[in-house]
């Protein structure tokens, strides 16, 4: 795998590996360990993004500090315009600066069109850089690897393969990852808005249905929000305006998306997958804005600080997976 733009890039087998290893990890890091996997020497990650994020910012460097690397930064003061989608200037210059300096094995990018990083993956066809989508406007894989990682934690691996996920809110770059993801894990996985906003779906949607049926799992569109939560084991969701023309329909998305909102009565109608006495879990990408109540966030069915803390710890482990990383005895 030499680029991970879309969750269809990395096959079924790796896909477990990363979240098995993204564990591990999380032990090592919290624990100050040295990690088995590291950078080539005078290697490490560059992080560019022209949407600022906390936790993108903070797991990248983390991760690359953690593996033994450089970690380089380059902000929307340095990467944002109007010209070229969203850059200041085209992004095929900026991976090319990249590869002649030399000093990059990964490179993660927080952008709004897909077509900017195509341009990127295509200049770097030859270069020792692999590319990874940070965000975008079709998907965010990272975040569900994070998602994946978290429950995986939580329910352990055999009420795991057992899932049922909910998604209510935006069928938006989050949730279009977390389905391909879960229709690749045989994970059932509902999503529910309004169906004049959903429509019939779209390509993606097509084809983590494929997946899902190829797998054996479920893919379902539910527009009730508590008919998607009764029984789920998992309610998911995100800001209703995340980014780019969005952002301007602020309002308009939040009236559209009212009966959506995940509140204490939503998250009653989930239940755990082995234990008939708890309920289910709530996680979110964060950061939270009004698509639930502060009492879910919270509360104590909230994984959502644990699932931002695996961002750090998936990231090595698809570094690994990508062949990016050595071991330590090699360097």
């Amino acid at each position: 795998m030499k680029n991970f733009l879309a969750m269809t890039d990395i096959d079924d087998a790796g896909l477990e590996r990363v979240l098995k290893k993204s564990q591990t990890n999380k032990q090592r890091m919290q624990a100050r360990q040295q990690p088995e996997m590291v950078f080539p020497q005078g290697g490490g990650a560059t992080f560019g993004t022209i949407k600022a994020s906390f936790r993108t910012y903070g797991s990248q460097m983390n991760a690359a500090v953690w593996s033994g690397g450089r970690f380089d930064y380059y902000g929307p003061d340095n990467l944002a315009g109007k010209k070229y989608y969203g850059f200041r200037e085209p992004p095929r210059h900026l991976a090319a600066i990249l590869d002649e300096w030399g000093s990059t094995d990964v490179l993660s990018v927080r952008c709004h069109e897909d077509a900017a990083l195509h341009e990127m993956a295509e200049r770097l066809q030859e270069s020792r850089i692999a590319l990874i989508n940070a965000l975008s406007v079709n998907e965010h894989p990272l975040q569900a690897l994070a998602d994946l990682a978290v429950l995986r934690e939580f329910y352990g691996q055999e009420d795991f393969e057992k899932m049922v996920i909910a998604f209510i809110g935006p069928w938006n770059n989050v949730s279009r990852s977390l389905a391909l993801a879960c229709a690749k894990l045989r994970i059932d996985y509902r999503q529910s808005l309004p169906k004049h906003v959903f429509g019939d779906g779209d390509a993606t949607w097509e084809k983590a249905q494929q997946i899902a049926a190829a797998h054996g799992s479920k893919m379902e569109f539910i527009p009730d929000a508590f008919d998607a939560a009764t029984d789920a084991n998992v309610v998911s969701a995100d800001v209703f305006a995340s980014m780019g023309p969005e952002k301007d329909k602020a309002s308009e998305l939040a009236a559209i998306f009212q009966h959506h909102r995940i509140t204490p009565d939503v998250m009653s109608r989930t239940r755990h997958v082995s234990d008939d006495t708890r309920r289910g879990v709530f996680i979110h990408c964060m950061p939270i804005e009004d698509e639930a109540d502060l009492a879910v966030y919270d509360g104590p069915d909230s994984l959502i600080i644990p699932q931002a803390g695996f961002r750090a710890f998936t990231l090595p482990a698809l570094w690994e997976e990508m062949g990016i990383l050595k071991p330590r005895q090699q360097q």
